[in-house]
Protein backbone atom coordinates (compact mmCIF):
# COMPACT_ATOMS: atom_id res chain seq x y z
CA UNK A 1 0.00 0.00 0.00
CA UNK A 2 2.92 2.37 1.01
CA UNK A 3 4.67 2.12 -2.64
CA UNK A 4 1.35 2.31 -4.06
CA UNK A 5 0.54 5.40 -2.98
CA UNK A 6 3.79 7.04 -3.27
CA UNK A 7 3.69 5.81 -7.01
CA UNK A 8 0.30 7.73 -7.08
CA UNK A 9 1.60 10.91 -5.10
CA UNK A 10 4.82 11.36 -7.60
CA UNK A 11 2.62 10.73 -10.83
CA UNK A 12 0.35 13.39 -9.89
CA UNK A 13 2.62 15.70 -9.61
CA UNK A 14 5.28 14.66 -12.91
CA UNK A 15 1.54 15.36 -14.89
CA UNK A 16 0.57 18.84 -12.80
CA UNK A 17 3.67 20.22 -13.60
CA UNK A 18 3.84 18.71 -17.03
CA UNK A 19 0.24 19.88 -17.91
CA UNK A 20 0.32 23.22 -15.61
CA UNK A 21 0.11 25.09 -19.24
CA UNK A 22 -2.26 23.00 -21.20
CA UNK A 23 -5.81 25.33 -22.13
CA UNK A 24 -3.88 28.31 -20.14
CA UNK A 25 -5.04 30.59 -22.10
CA UNK A 26 -8.94 29.57 -21.34
CA UNK A 27 -8.31 28.35 -17.49
CA UNK A 28 -6.52 31.70 -16.66
CA UNK A 29 -9.16 34.07 -17.60
CA UNK A 30 -12.25 31.96 -15.16
CA UNK A 31 -13.28 33.11 -11.91
CA UNK A 32 -11.87 31.75 -9.34
CA UNK A 33 -14.95 32.31 -7.04
CA UNK A 34 -16.84 29.78 -9.53
CA UNK A 35 -14.17 27.27 -9.83
CA UNK A 36 -12.16 27.14 -7.03
CA UNK A 37 -10.64 23.78 -8.39
CA UNK A 38 -9.35 25.69 -11.35
CA UNK A 39 -5.66 25.21 -10.49
CA UNK A 40 -6.31 20.90 -11.64
CA UNK A 41 -8.83 21.88 -14.95
CA UNK A 42 -5.20 21.83 -17.13
CA UNK A 43 -4.27 18.59 -15.90
CA UNK A 44 -8.21 17.16 -16.00
CA UNK A 45 -8.18 18.58 -19.86
CA UNK A 46 -5.12 16.72 -20.70
CA UNK A 47 -6.54 13.17 -19.55
CA UNK A 48 -9.56 14.10 -21.25
CA UNK A 49 -8.72 14.89 -24.46
CA UNK A 50 -4.88 13.71 -24.67
CA UNK A 51 -4.65 10.13 -22.57
CA UNK A 52 -8.41 9.19 -22.85
CA UNK A 53 -8.70 10.23 -26.03
CA UNK A 54 -12.33 12.20 -25.55
CA UNK A 55 -12.98 15.24 -27.42
CA UNK A 56 -16.53 16.35 -26.04
CA UNK A 57 -18.77 18.35 -28.55
CA UNK A 58 -20.51 20.41 -25.72
CA UNK A 59 -20.24 23.82 -24.53
CA UNK A 60 -17.84 25.56 -22.88
CA UNK A 61 -20.13 25.35 -19.68
CA UNK A 62 -21.02 21.77 -20.01
CA UNK A 63 -17.09 21.57 -20.41
CA UNK A 64 -16.24 23.24 -17.29
CA UNK A 65 -18.76 21.28 -15.22
CA UNK A 66 -17.26 18.34 -16.14
CA UNK A 67 -13.74 20.01 -15.54
CA UNK A 68 -15.19 20.53 -11.79
CA UNK A 69 -16.35 17.04 -10.82
CA UNK A 70 -12.76 15.43 -12.53
CA UNK A 71 -10.95 17.91 -10.41
CA UNK A 72 -13.10 17.54 -7.30
CA UNK A 73 -12.83 13.54 -8.09
CA UNK A 74 -8.78 14.11 -8.41
CA UNK A 75 -8.57 16.10 -5.44
CA UNK A 76 -10.60 13.68 -3.07
CA UNK A 77 -7.96 10.80 -4.35
CA UNK A 78 -5.07 12.45 -3.68
CA UNK A 79 -6.12 13.81 -0.19
CA UNK A 80 -6.89 10.30 0.65
CA UNK A 81 -3.55 8.96 -0.88
CA UNK A 82 -1.76 11.50 1.25
CA UNK A 83 -3.46 10.20 3.87
CA UNK A 84 -3.27 6.08 3.42
CA UNK A 85 0.70 7.40 3.16
CA UNK A 86 1.13 9.06 6.18
CA UNK A 87 -0.78 6.23 7.80
CA UNK A 88 1.52 3.72 6.49
CA UNK A 89 5.13 6.15 7.15
CA UNK A 90 3.40 5.99 11.15
CA UNK A 91 2.79 2.15 11.08
CA UNK A 92 6.23 2.08 9.66
CA UNK A 93 7.62 3.90 12.61
CA UNK A 94 6.48 1.54 15.37
CA UNK A 95 8.70 -1.03 15.84
CA UNK A 96 7.50 -4.82 15.32
CA UNK A 97 7.08 -6.36 18.53
CA UNK A 98 6.53 -10.01 17.28
CA UNK A 99 9.56 -10.83 15.12
CA UNK A 100 9.56 -14.91 13.87
CA UNK A 101 7.01 -15.98 16.67
CA UNK A 102 9.49 -14.15 18.97
CA UNK A 103 8.90 -11.50 21.58
CA UNK A 104 12.22 -9.28 22.93
CA UNK A 105 12.05 -9.43 26.65
CA UNK A 106 12.44 -5.94 28.46
CA UNK A 107 15.92 -5.24 29.96
CA UNK A 108 17.09 -5.17 33.63
CA UNK A 109 14.48 -2.63 35.55
CA UNK A 110 12.23 -1.67 32.71
CA UNK A 111 9.80 -4.45 34.34
CA UNK A 112 7.19 -6.34 32.53
CA UNK A 113 5.36 -5.39 29.09
CA UNK A 114 1.86 -5.87 27.64
CA UNK A 115 2.00 -7.01 23.66
CA UNK A 116 -1.46 -6.95 22.28
CA UNK A 117 -1.28 -9.78 19.57
CA UNK A 118 -2.98 -11.90 17.34
CA UNK A 119 -2.96 -15.82 17.10
CA UNK A 120 -4.39 -17.50 14.34
CA UNK A 121 -4.95 -21.03 13.40
CA UNK A 122 -7.45 -23.15 11.29
CA UNK A 123 -10.36 -22.72 13.56
CA UNK A 124 -10.09 -19.68 15.04
CA UNK A 125 -8.52 -16.60 14.91
CA UNK A 126 -8.40 -14.31 18.28
CA UNK A 127 -6.62 -11.42 20.31
CA UNK A 128 -4.70 -12.19 23.29
CA UNK A 129 -2.61 -9.65 25.64
CA UNK A 130 0.55 -11.43 26.68
CA UNK A 131 2.21 -10.25 29.30
CA UNK A 132 6.10 -10.58 29.33
CA UNK A 133 8.76 -10.13 32.54
CA UNK A 134 11.84 -8.71 32.46
CA UNK A 135 15.06 -10.79 31.79
CA UNK A 136 16.52 -12.30 34.92
CA UNK A 137 19.98 -12.62 35.52
CA UNK A 138 22.25 -16.06 36.44
CA UNK A 139 24.22 -16.71 38.95
CA UNK A 140 27.67 -14.42 39.18
CA UNK A 141 25.02 -11.98 37.67
CA UNK A 142 22.71 -11.68 40.28
CA UNK A 143 25.59 -11.13 42.93
CA UNK A 144 27.05 -8.44 40.77
CA UNK A 145 23.84 -6.99 40.77
CA UNK A 146 23.37 -7.44 44.09
CA UNK A 147 26.71 -5.82 45.65
CA UNK A 148 25.48 -2.72 42.99
CA UNK A 149 22.43 -2.58 44.96
CA UNK A 150 23.80 -2.79 48.40
CA UNK A 151 26.78 0.22 47.26
CA UNK A 152 23.81 2.37 46.37
CA UNK A 153 21.52 1.84 49.48
CA UNK A 154 24.43 2.45 51.77
CA UNK A 155 24.31 6.17 50.19
CA UNK A 156 20.14 6.14 49.77
CA UNK A 157 19.15 4.90 52.94
CA UNK A 158 20.63 7.65 54.89
CA UNK A 159 18.37 10.53 53.08
CA UNK A 160 19.95 14.07 54.18
CA UNK A 161 22.29 12.61 56.92
CA UNK A 162 25.90 12.88 56.37
CA UNK A 163 27.01 9.50 58.29
CA UNK A 164 24.91 6.19 59.95
CA UNK A 165 26.63 7.41 63.26
CA UNK A 166 25.13 10.61 63.33
CA UNK A 167 21.64 10.88 62.58
CA UNK A 168 19.35 14.42 62.94
CA UNK A 169 17.14 14.02 60.23
CA UNK A 170 14.77 11.11 58.61
CA UNK A 171 16.06 7.91 57.17
CA UNK A 172 14.68 7.01 54.19
CA UNK A 173 14.00 3.28 53.13
CA UNK A 174 13.51 2.41 49.70
CA UNK A 175 11.60 -0.55 48.68
CA UNK A 176 13.94 -0.97 45.34
CA UNK A 177 16.38 0.91 43.17
CA UNK A 178 16.07 2.22 39.99
CA UNK A 179 16.73 0.52 37.27
CA UNK A 180 16.91 -2.96 38.99
CA UNK A 181 14.01 -5.61 40.31
CA UNK A 182 15.30 -6.32 43.35
CA UNK A 183 13.15 -5.89 46.11
CA UNK A 184 14.49 -4.51 49.23
CA UNK A 185 11.94 -5.29 52.83
CA UNK A 186 13.37 -3.85 56.00
CA UNK A 187 13.34 -5.21 59.45
CA UNK A 188 13.66 -2.20 62.36
CA UNK A 189 14.65 -4.08 65.62
CA UNK A 190 13.56 -0.16 67.51
CA UNK A 191 10.21 0.06 66.32
CA UNK A 192 9.79 3.03 69.15
CA UNK A 193 12.43 5.21 67.37
CA UNK A 194 11.85 4.35 63.73
CA UNK A 195 9.11 3.52 61.16
CA UNK A 196 8.43 1.80 58.63
CA UNK A 197 9.02 4.45 55.57
CA UNK A 198 12.40 5.65 57.45
CA UNK A 199 10.79 8.54 59.39
CA UNK A 200 12.05 9.47 62.98
CA UNK A 201 10.06 9.47 66.34
CA UNK A 202 12.56 12.57 67.87
CA UNK A 203 10.56 12.74 70.85
CA UNK A 204 11.67 9.55 72.06
CA UNK A 205 15.33 10.42 71.33
CA UNK A 206 17.09 11.41 74.11
CA UNK A 207 19.85 14.56 74.23
CA UNK A 208 22.84 12.46 74.51
CA UNK A 209 21.21 9.79 71.39
CA UNK A 210 19.65 6.68 70.55
CA UNK A 211 21.37 3.41 69.28
CA UNK A 212 19.10 1.61 66.46
CA UNK A 213 19.62 -1.06 64.42
CA UNK A 214 17.83 -1.89 61.19
CA UNK A 215 18.23 -5.05 58.71
CA UNK A 216 17.52 -4.67 54.81
CA UNK A 217 16.59 -7.45 53.40
CA UNK A 218 17.94 -7.76 49.76
CA UNK A 219 15.66 -10.43 47.04
CA UNK A 220 16.40 -11.35 43.71
CA UNK A 221 13.94 -13.95 42.25
CA UNK A 222 15.49 -16.76 44.26
CA UNK A 223 18.62 -15.30 45.69
CA UNK A 224 18.72 -13.27 48.99
CA UNK A 225 20.70 -11.14 51.13
CA UNK A 226 20.79 -9.06 53.94
CA UNK A 227 22.72 -6.27 55.70
CA UNK A 228 23.00 -4.78 59.11
CA UNK A 229 22.93 -1.14 59.41
CA UNK A 230 23.51 0.80 63.11
CA UNK A 231 22.52 4.31 62.88
CA UNK A 232 23.44 6.72 66.45
CA UNK A 233 20.17 8.86 66.02
CA UNK A 234 20.24 12.19 68.29
CA UNK A 235 17.73 14.92 68.62
CA UNK A 236 16.29 16.73 65.18
CA UNK A 237 19.00 19.69 64.94
CA UNK A 238 16.34 22.51 63.86
CA UNK A 239 -3.13 -11.44 35.70
CA UNK A 240 -2.45 -13.28 31.97
CA UNK A 241 -5.44 -12.71 30.81
CA UNK A 242 -6.59 -16.02 29.41
CA UNK A 243 -8.44 -15.42 26.44
CA UNK A 244 -7.46 -18.14 24.67
CA UNK A 245 -8.27 -21.91 25.06
CA UNK A 246 -6.54 -23.62 28.28
CA UNK A 247 -4.05 -25.32 26.02
CA UNK A 248 -2.30 -22.06 24.76
CA UNK A 249 -3.04 -20.52 28.11
CA UNK A 250 -0.79 -23.29 29.72
CA UNK A 251 1.73 -23.49 26.99
CA UNK A 252 2.28 -19.60 27.50
CA UNK A 253 2.91 -19.55 31.29
CA UNK A 254 5.17 -22.70 30.55
CA UNK A 255 7.37 -20.50 27.96
CA UNK A 256 7.05 -17.41 30.12
CA UNK A 257 8.57 -19.13 33.13
CA UNK A 258 10.83 -21.50 31.11
CA UNK A 259 12.63 -18.51 29.43
CA UNK A 260 13.24 -16.26 31.93
CA UNK A 261 16.77 -16.43 31.84
CA UNK A 262 17.05 -16.03 28.25
CA UNK A 263 16.30 -12.61 25.95
CA UNK A 264 13.36 -13.30 24.26
CA UNK A 265 10.02 -14.99 25.03
CA UNK A 266 9.69 -17.87 22.02
CA UNK A 267 5.60 -18.06 21.60
CA UNK A 268 4.49 -21.55 20.61
CA UNK A 269 4.04 -22.28 16.82
CA UNK A 270 1.83 -25.34 17.88
CA UNK A 271 -0.28 -26.53 20.36
CA UNK A 272 -1.63 -30.46 19.76
CA UNK A 273 -2.15 -30.59 16.26
CA UNK A 274 -3.20 -26.77 16.00
CA UNK A 275 -0.66 -24.37 13.92
CA UNK A 276 -0.17 -21.14 15.17
CA UNK A 277 0.89 -17.90 13.69
CA UNK A 278 0.91 -14.53 15.36
CA UNK A 279 0.74 -10.75 14.51
CA UNK A 280 1.19 -7.63 16.15
CA UNK A 281 -1.92 -6.49 16.67
CA UNK A 282 -0.95 -2.68 16.67
CA UNK A 283 0.28 -3.57 13.13
CA UNK A 284 -2.86 -5.76 12.58
CA UNK A 285 -5.20 -2.17 13.39
CA UNK A 286 -3.29 -0.70 10.19
CA UNK A 287 -6.01 1.25 8.87
CA UNK A 288 -4.48 2.18 5.67
CA UNK A 289 -6.95 -0.56 3.59
CA UNK A 290 -9.77 1.45 5.53
CA UNK A 291 -8.50 4.99 4.44
CA UNK A 292 -8.25 3.81 0.65
CA UNK A 293 -11.84 2.61 0.51
CA UNK A 294 -13.29 5.59 1.91
CA UNK A 295 -10.86 7.53 -0.32
CA UNK A 296 -12.48 5.69 -3.61
CA UNK A 297 -16.26 5.73 -2.16
CA UNK A 298 -15.56 9.54 -2.03
CA UNK A 299 -14.49 9.79 -5.29
CA UNK A 300 -16.99 7.70 -7.06
CA UNK A 301 -19.57 10.38 -5.14
CA UNK A 302 -18.09 13.32 -5.82
CA UNK A 303 -19.44 14.06 -9.50
CA UNK A 304 -23.08 12.93 -7.82
CA UNK A 305 -22.53 15.63 -5.20
CA UNK A 306 -21.39 18.39 -7.63
CA UNK A 307 -24.89 17.01 -9.72
CA UNK A 308 -26.70 17.69 -7.01
CA UNK A 309 -25.28 20.85 -6.38
CA UNK A 310 -25.48 22.05 -9.69
CA UNK A 311 -29.19 21.26 -10.10
CA UNK A 312 -29.92 22.87 -6.62
CA UNK A 313 -28.03 25.82 -8.24
CA UNK A 314 -30.08 26.17 -11.39
CA UNK A 315 -33.63 25.86 -9.25
CA UNK A 316 -32.16 28.25 -7.04
CA UNK A 317 -31.65 30.74 -9.82
CA UNK A 318 -35.00 29.70 -11.58
CA UNK A 319 -37.12 30.24 -8.76
CA UNK A 320 -35.20 33.80 -8.47
CA UNK A 321 -35.95 34.53 -12.11
CA UNK A 322 -39.46 33.19 -11.61
CA UNK A 323 -40.09 35.57 -8.57
CA UNK A 324 -38.61 38.54 -10.62
CA UNK A 325 -41.09 38.02 -13.64
CA UNK A 326 -44.31 39.43 -12.45
CA UNK A 327 -42.12 42.63 -11.94
CA UNK A 328 -40.09 42.31 -15.26
CA UNK A 329 -43.99 42.12 -17.29
CA UNK A 330 -45.65 45.06 -15.11
CA UNK A 331 -42.59 47.70 -15.45
CA UNK A 332 -43.00 46.11 -19.61
CA UNK A 333 -46.10 46.73 -20.04
CA UNK A 334 -46.57 49.93 -18.22
CA UNK A 335 -43.25 51.41 -20.54
CA UNK A 336 -44.97 49.97 -23.84
CA UNK A 337 -48.53 51.66 -22.82
CA UNK A 338 -46.23 54.97 -22.16
CA UNK A 339 -45.51 54.81 -25.80
CA UNK A 340 -42.42 53.50 -25.70
CA UNK A 341 -41.08 50.91 -28.39
CA UNK A 342 -40.05 46.91 -27.28
CA UNK A 343 -36.90 48.26 -27.52
CA UNK A 344 -36.94 50.86 -26.00
CA UNK A 345 -38.80 49.79 -22.72
CA UNK A 346 -36.13 46.68 -22.44
CA UNK A 347 -33.04 49.07 -22.78
CA UNK A 348 -34.93 51.04 -20.25
CA UNK A 349 -35.38 48.32 -17.65
CA UNK A 350 -31.58 46.95 -18.19
CA UNK A 351 -30.07 50.68 -17.16
CA UNK A 352 -32.49 50.95 -14.27
CA UNK A 353 -31.20 47.40 -13.56
CA UNK A 354 -27.50 48.53 -14.36
CA UNK A 355 -27.75 51.80 -12.06
CA UNK A 356 -29.47 49.77 -8.92
CA UNK A 357 -26.56 47.48 -9.66
CA UNK A 358 -23.56 49.77 -9.63
CA UNK A 359 -25.25 51.83 -6.07
CA UNK A 360 -25.17 47.90 -4.72
CA UNK A 361 -21.82 47.55 -5.43
CA UNK A 362 -20.42 50.61 -4.04
CA UNK A 363 -22.23 50.04 -0.72
CA UNK A 364 -21.05 46.57 -0.38
CA UNK A 365 -17.46 47.38 -1.01
CA UNK A 366 -18.05 50.33 1.90
CA UNK A 367 -19.54 47.44 3.70
CA UNK A 368 -16.54 45.27 2.85
CA UNK A 369 -13.84 47.85 4.56
CA UNK A 370 -15.27 48.64 7.12
CA UNK A 371 -16.03 45.26 7.91
CA UNK A 372 -13.64 42.34 6.83
CA UNK A 373 -16.45 39.66 5.80
CA UNK A 374 -17.36 37.37 2.55
CA UNK A 375 -19.13 39.69 -0.30
CA UNK A 376 -22.61 37.40 -1.34
CA UNK A 377 -23.72 39.99 -4.08
CA UNK A 378 -26.99 39.13 -3.25
CA UNK A 379 -28.12 42.27 -5.41
CA UNK A 380 -27.37 40.35 -8.81
CA UNK A 381 -30.73 39.04 -10.42
CA UNK A 382 -30.46 36.90 -12.64
CA UNK A 383 -33.36 37.18 -14.99
CA UNK A 384 -32.26 41.12 -15.72
CA UNK A 385 -28.34 39.78 -16.12
CA UNK A 386 -30.02 37.83 -18.84
CA UNK A 387 -31.64 40.94 -20.11
CA UNK A 388 -28.51 42.76 -20.21
CA UNK A 389 -26.94 39.98 -22.52
CA UNK A 390 -29.75 40.19 -24.51
CA UNK A 391 -29.14 44.20 -24.64
CA UNK A 392 -25.21 43.19 -25.98
CA UNK A 393 -26.14 41.19 -28.44
CA UNK A 394 -28.37 43.85 -30.05
CA UNK A 395 -25.66 46.46 -29.87
CA UNK A 396 -22.95 43.97 -31.41
CA UNK A 397 -25.62 43.64 -34.50
CA UNK A 398 -28.24 40.66 -34.13
CA UNK A 399 -31.58 41.17 -34.85
CA UNK A 400 -34.24 41.77 -32.41
CA UNK A 401 -36.44 38.52 -32.92
CA UNK A 402 -33.45 36.48 -32.64
CA UNK A 403 -32.46 38.02 -29.35
CA UNK A 404 -35.48 37.41 -27.70
CA UNK A 405 -35.47 33.70 -28.36
CA UNK A 406 -32.12 33.40 -27.28
CA UNK A 407 -33.14 35.23 -24.02
CA UNK A 408 -35.89 32.97 -23.53
CA UNK A 409 -33.58 29.79 -24.14
CA UNK A 410 -31.25 30.91 -21.99
CA UNK A 411 -33.72 31.30 -19.15
CA UNK A 412 -34.84 27.65 -18.67
CA UNK A 413 -38.03 28.84 -17.61
CA UNK A 414 -41.60 28.32 -19.47
CA UNK A 415 -42.89 32.02 -18.50
CA UNK A 416 -39.54 33.59 -19.83
CA UNK A 417 -40.07 31.54 -23.03
CA UNK A 418 -43.82 32.68 -22.96
CA UNK A 419 -43.06 36.43 -23.03
CA UNK A 420 -39.85 36.16 -25.82
CA UNK A 421 -42.40 34.80 -27.94
CA UNK A 422 -44.91 37.54 -27.52
CA UNK A 423 -41.99 40.03 -27.90
CA UNK A 424 -41.10 38.17 -31.42
CA UNK A 425 -44.69 37.83 -32.72
CA UNK A 426 -44.92 41.40 -32.05
CA UNK A 427 -41.37 42.24 -34.32
CA UNK A 428 -43.15 39.58 -36.79
CA UNK A 429 -46.76 40.72 -36.72
CA UNK A 430 -46.78 44.33 -35.13
CA UNK A 431 -48.14 45.81 -32.13
CA UNK A 432 -51.32 45.62 -32.01
CA UNK A 433 -52.74 43.61 -28.99
CA UNK A 434 -49.27 43.27 -27.46
CA UNK A 435 -50.21 45.76 -24.67
CA UNK A 436 -53.23 43.60 -23.69
CA UNK A 437 -51.24 39.94 -23.91
CA UNK A 438 -48.51 41.36 -21.42
CA UNK A 439 -51.64 42.71 -19.00
CA UNK A 440 -53.29 39.31 -18.73
CA UNK A 441 -49.52 37.78 -18.80
CA UNK A 442 -48.89 40.09 -15.39
CA UNK A 443 -52.28 39.30 -13.81
CA UNK A 444 -51.10 35.40 -14.61
CA UNK A 445 -47.96 36.00 -13.18
CA UNK A 446 -48.77 37.71 -9.69
CA UNK A 447 -51.12 34.37 -9.68
CA UNK A 448 -48.23 31.93 -10.06
CA UNK A 449 -45.97 34.43 -7.63
CA UNK A 450 -48.86 33.94 -5.06
CA UNK A 451 -48.80 29.98 -5.44
CA UNK A 452 -45.34 30.14 -5.06
CA UNK A 453 -45.51 31.81 -1.73
CA UNK A 454 -47.45 29.48 -0.54
CA UNK A 455 -45.62 26.50 -1.85
CA UNK A 456 -42.50 27.73 -0.22
CA UNK A 457 -44.32 28.53 3.14
CA UNK A 458 -45.63 25.31 3.34
CA UNK A 459 -42.14 24.26 3.24
CA UNK A 460 -40.69 26.51 5.55
CA UNK A 461 -43.20 25.13 8.22
CA UNK A 462 -42.37 21.33 6.67
CA UNK A 463 -38.86 22.29 8.18
CA UNK A 464 -39.63 23.63 11.30
CA UNK A 465 -41.24 20.38 11.96
CA UNK A 466 -38.09 18.28 12.89
CA UNK A 467 -36.70 21.60 15.24
CA UNK A 468 -39.73 21.78 17.23
CA UNK A 469 -39.56 18.01 17.73
CA UNK A 470 -36.50 18.17 19.03
CA UNK A 471 -37.22 20.93 21.32
CA UNK A 472 -40.79 18.80 22.64
CA UNK A 473 -37.96 16.07 23.70
CA UNK A 474 -35.92 18.32 25.23
CA UNK A 475 -38.37 19.69 27.29
CA UNK A 476 -40.00 16.28 27.84
CA UNK A 477 -36.37 15.12 29.13
CA UNK A 478 -36.29 18.07 31.12
CA UNK A 479 -39.63 17.55 33.04
CA UNK A 480 -39.66 13.53 33.23
CA UNK A 481 -35.98 12.98 34.61
CA UNK A 482 -36.00 14.96 37.71
CA UNK A 483 -39.65 13.11 37.85
CA UNK A 484 -37.66 9.69 38.18
CA UNK A 485 -34.82 10.46 39.78
CA UNK A 486 -37.48 11.57 42.94
CA UNK A 487 -39.24 8.48 41.98
CA UNK A 488 -36.32 6.23 43.01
Amino acid sequence: MLIATLIFIITFIILFFITRNYQKKLIGSLNKGEHPLCLFYSLVAFLRQVILKKQENLSLNARLLLYKKDAAAILCLLSFSLLVFVNELHSLSIPAEIVANTIQRPNLGEGEKTISAIYKSELESKEIEIHVSEKILKGEQREALLNRVEARLDSVILGENSSAGEIRTNLYFPKTVKGTNVKISYKIHNQDLIQRDGSINFKNISKEGNFAVVTACLSYEETKREKRYEFQIYPQSTTLNPVLSDQIYNELVFEEKASREENTLKLPSKVGDIELSWKDKNKERNNSFILFIIGVIVTLLMPFILDRKQKEKEEKRINQMNKDYPEIISKFQLLLTAGMTTKGAWNRIVMDYLQYKKAREKEENQLHFLIKRKKKKEYIRHAYEEMVITRREQELGVTEEVTYERFGKRCHSISYIRFATILSQNLRMGSRGIAQLLEQEAREAFGERKEQAKQLGEKASTKLLGPTMGMLLIVLVIILVPAFMNFS
